[in-house]
């Protein structure tokens, strides 16, 4: 299908392009088949597409009711607030699709919330499950906005279309080659404040040396509070073997530009003097605010992550002021040993927690199986990563560092314009020769099907797909109740200094320790 983005929709615009549809040269010339548009542009639009996507339900009333043919209300059980999960029916309002039929077009409404969401900058103490099965529950401060719902609702809008119309989906698939999903485990060096520095610099040791042999599924985030005065030795300790992102000099985001470019330029400086350039930013903990998604472009980051902007989405373009950035957003999972101890009281509970973690990726492939983990607890609890890796490696995910998978995201990218689906021959075309078909697949959805099916590159190129068979088949996706899921519940409330006393006392914190350093002259030298 042929999708035409209104550019004052930037959400549209980077859901549309992280999924990598392929246009169908077939029907290029005759218009989109899909007009997704703004309100104010919806009136110019109508009469060129059989079927529009518009976030105004006052659009009904000015449809003449006899010219309605059909129109009926295709529910979801995400929260009309935040897009988290609505489990228990009544406990809030969800957000609703309209699918209205008329002689000419077709409209599919959806919620307008949905646009400004996306630019959501605020945080909440949000319910995650842990097990659903027993009704275990954890809570972490986070993006009040579930994005990751969003998606999943732009993608019920975008299959219900492609049912209505009787046309398939083709797409650049979501991983490499052919596999299912893909596997990193993110190692956040933080300052351990419950331990002498002595004890915390074991750990990081016994995590390097235990992790060593799968540095292709390792990134180190490395936060340098607690390190003076030995950073240059704190850097050269993760060797040169791992993927290394930057999680900030003190483990707080400030809310001023200045404070917070100083706070993740520092480490820039450090390792780029040792020869250990960074690709990635990775904000401590749940902090995020209007200003970083601009100093992480202007600073030339090609991904960043925060459980304060996003969790578990598939990467995206960060959007900010309107307008889609150069970075990719790579969401992580929220659910590490910490918040399975709340609830389990012993390591085997706690690890088969891991082990359903990864196997439900295997399910739920719009996700990525994204996690991370401590220092604290990989070099205590070396069990932790091996059930992960295991787990990981027997469902056949494919490993990788978060600097391999935005390198691989940006050629998928690029392989997207420059291929074509067929429709009337039912066959893959690529533009340019240069693309190394063996890393990537496509996969299809029939219309009316709840299956997808993925299929080497290099097996369908230039071949009818109906003569080739799938690599994978990815069936129905698991229901949004399930482990990691964010749940509604009343009295949510975002976090801000006035409103929570600990968010308060970082803040504070994070700007003292600022000009404690500089007073006592703490800050490294660059070499």
């Amino acid at each position: 299908m042929n999708i035409f983005v209104d550019n004052l929709l930037p959400a549209w615009k980077t859901f549309i392009d992280s999924e990598c549809y392929v246009n169908d040269l077939s029907t290029r010339e005759s218009g989109y088949d899909i007009y997704i548009v703004h309100p104010e542009n919806s009136s110019s639009i109508i009469s060129k597409s059989p079927c529009v996507i518009v976030s105004s339900f006052d659009l009904l009333n000015r449809i003449k009711k006899n010219k309605i043919l059909e129109k009926y209300f295709v529910s979801t059980n995400y929260s009309a607030s935040n897009f988290s999960v609505v489990h228990k029916e009544g406990e809030d309002k969800t957000v609703v699709m309209c699918v209205v039929k008329t002689p000419d077009n077709m409209y599919i409404l959806y919620d307008v919330k949905m646009d400004e969401n996306y630019n959501c900058h605020n945080q909440s103490i949000k319910k995650i499950i842990i097990d659903y099965k027993e009704s275990a529950f954890c809570y972490e401060k986070m993006s009040y906005i579930d994005k990751r719902n969003i998606r999943r609702y732009q993608n019920k809008i975008i299959h219900l279309a492609s049912d209505l119309l009787n046309k398939p989906l083709v797409s650049i698939w979501k991983y490499p080659y052919h596999h299912k999903n893909v596997f990193n485990l993110r190692i956040d060096v933080d300052p351990d404040r419950n331990v002498s520095e002595v004890k915390a610099l074991q750990r990081i040791n016994n995590t390097i040396d235990l992790l060593s042999g799968y540095n292709d599924r390792v990134t180190m985030a490395l936060n340098f509070y607690k390190r003076m005065p030995n950073y240059y030795e704190f850097v050269n300790s993760f060797k040169d073997i791992f993927d290394i992102a930057n999680h900030g000099f003190f483990h707080h985001n400030f809310f001023d530009k200045y404070h917070l470019k100083k706070n993740i330029s520092l480490p820039e400086s450090l390792l780029f003097s040792k020869q250990r350039p960074v690709s990635g930013y990775i904000s401590p903990e749940y902090f995020w605010n209007k200003h970083t998604p601009s100093i992480i472009g202007q600073q030339g980051y090609s991904y960043a992550s925060s459980l304060g902007n996003d969790y578990c989405s598939y990467p995206y373009r960060q959007i900010h002021n309107g307008s889609v950035q150069q970075y990719f957003e790579i969401p992580t999972n929220p659910l590490v040993y910490g918040k399975f101890k709340q609830y389990y009281n012993n390591i085997d509970s706690i690890l088969n927690s891991y082990t359903n973690l990864v196997i439900n990726s295997s399910l739920n492939t719009q996700e990525p199986c994204l996690l991370y983990e401590h220092p604290a607890i990989i070099g205590e609890h070396p069990d932790v990563a091996k059930t992960l890796f295991d787990t990981a490696d027997n469902c056949g995910f494919y490993p990788i560092t978060l600097s391999g998978f935005s390198d691989w995201l940006s050629r998928r990218m690029e392989l997207s314009s420059n291929i074509y689906y067929d429709s009337s021959a039912n066959i893959i075309g690529i533009d340019k020769s240069f693309i190394n078909m063996t890393e990537f697949s496509v996969s299809y959805r029939a219309p009316n099907c709840n299956d997808t099916k993925v299929y080497k590159l290099k097996d369908v190129s230039k071949v009818k797909i109906s003569s080739c068979s799938p690599a994978i088949t990815i069936y129905n996706e698991p229901d949004d109740y399930t482990i990691g899921s964010t749940l509604s519940y009343n009295n949510e409330r975002t976090i801000s200094i006035f409103s929570n006393y600990k968010h308060l006392m970082k803040t504070y914190n994070a700007y003292y320790l600022f000009y404690k350093y500089l007073f006592l002259k703490k800050y490294p030298l660059i070499k």
